[in-house]
């Protein structure tokens, strides 16, 4: 009965001290979470709430069918740096991702409900080789939810996992993994055991030496020694979990260093994509000005004219019949690219002053902003996506 008791004061020592590490967690969350919207820009937290809603969106995705996947393959949110990072090529091998990330977010809630039997040394490794930024973000947003009011920083981490930057999520996630893995449970479990064994030897030996007072002296001296031990032990296992800590927390520093070098170039591979974006729209803007003779413009109109003969019947003389092959060849490589005309040509439009301005507009001078006019388009003008690298010709009716 004693026993019992003091077992179970151990145990609720051992929540409490769970408790206590857990809410020093969320005090780390938190000061994640304002240092983040104190130094951030509004760009850089969208970017990452961005990142965020896709890797739920992916997991949501992963609990549905194939075409929900082919959607989210085509919508604007898609971005496909995060499928290559995750190895993610195919609803299989999205589906397979997914289900690792419940897997472990499960090992971390019997740790956080101390279901310490049925979690292995191999589960631990696992979750500390975790690596890739995008699937700690989707472990920690799968953990969080499936939290109930025992975890007290849920609230918190949801919030920081919205804005976080990449690059720092890995040390809250480390430290949650320290703090569930590294309860003294077991350890304060074989200890109390082991004085029991050694409780049950003393009065063992005391019931056999009741007449002996040598015996009983010995007995005495082999408790005193029994209980220096303990306490030596109690102090070194003391140790050891202060520099577990310290080796953890530089540990930590080191591998956020990593990540923090891996998001940079991330990001230098993103700008990289940019400027040669930015570079072929300077490219397209020359191939399209006047001191190239609008080069764009006359392969369009071209094009046009062939297709209007064609459709009258006209053959094209073989002699040039490449240079009908190339005017269509040029026009389709501009399609691939993404590059289309704004308006089509003898196109009536409407335009205010302001509206004016995104045009080469030849007319009268508008009287008033709410002035509208009637032109006509006479140059198609161009666009690179959504990007207008050369503005339509319009003249007034």
């Amino acid at each position: 009965m004693r026993y019992q008791k003091e077992r179970k004061n151990e145990n609720n020592n051992n929540d409490a001290r769970l408790n206590e590490n857990l809410l020093a967690f969320k005090a780390l969350v938190q000061e994640e979470i304002d240092t983040r919207r104190d130094k951030a820009n509004d760009f850089r937290i969208m970017t990452s709430r961005s990142r965020f809603n896709l890797i739920r969106h992916m997991l949501a995705c992963a609990e549905k069918n194939k075409s929900d996947y082919e959607k989210l393959l085509q919508s604007q949110d898609m971005d496909f740096t995060t499928l290559k990072h995750l190895e993610i090529d195919s609803f299989e091998t999205l589906k397979k991702w997914a289900a690792l990330i419940k897997y472990q977010a499960e090992i971390m809630l019997k740790l956080l409900h101390g279901e310490n039997n049925s979690v292995t040394p191999e589960n631990i490794i696992e979750l500390n080789q975790v690596k890739k930024i995008s699937h700690i973000i989707a472990l920690l947003y799968s953990f969080a939810n499936a939290c109930g009011d025992e975890f007290p920083a849920k609230r918190e981490l949801l919030d920081l996992l919205e804005i976080v930057r990449p690059d720092y999520v890995y040390r809250p996630y480390r430290k949650l993994v320290s703090i569930l893995s590294s309860s003294p449970a077991n350890l304060n479990n074989n200890n109390f055991q082991t004085q029991s064994q050694s409780g049950k030897s003393g009065a063992k030996n005391k019931n056999d030496g009741v007449n002996n007072s040598n015996l009983k002296s010995e007995r005495e001296n082999d408790f005193d020694s029994d209980n220096n031990e303990q306490k030596d032990e109690s102090e070194n296992l003391k140790r050891i979990q202060e520099l577990t800590a310290q080796v953890n927390d530089l540990k930590t520093e080191l591998e956020a260093a990593y990540f923090r070098v891996n998001a940079c170039e991330e990001e230098y591979e993103r700008l990289q994509k940019e400027s040669s974006k930015f570079a072929l729209i300077d490219v397209l803007a020359k191939m399209n000005s006047k001191s190239s003779r609008k080069m764009l413009d006359q392969f369009a109109k071209s094009e046009k004219t062939l297709k209007e003969l064609t459709a009258q019947g006209f053959e094209i003389p073989p002699e040039i019949a490449s240079v009908s092959l190339c005017v269509r060849l040029f026009m389709s490589a501009m399609r691939s690219l993404g590059v289309s005309p704004v308006h089509e040509v003898g196109e009536l439009i409407e335009l205010s002053l302001n509206e004016a301005e995104n045009y080469d507009y030849n007319g009268s001078d508008f009287t008033s902003d709410d002035e509208k006019k009637l032109v006509q388009v006479v140059d198609t003008g161009w666009k690179y996506g959504d990007v207008i690298f050369s503005r339509p010709g319009v003249v007034e009716c």
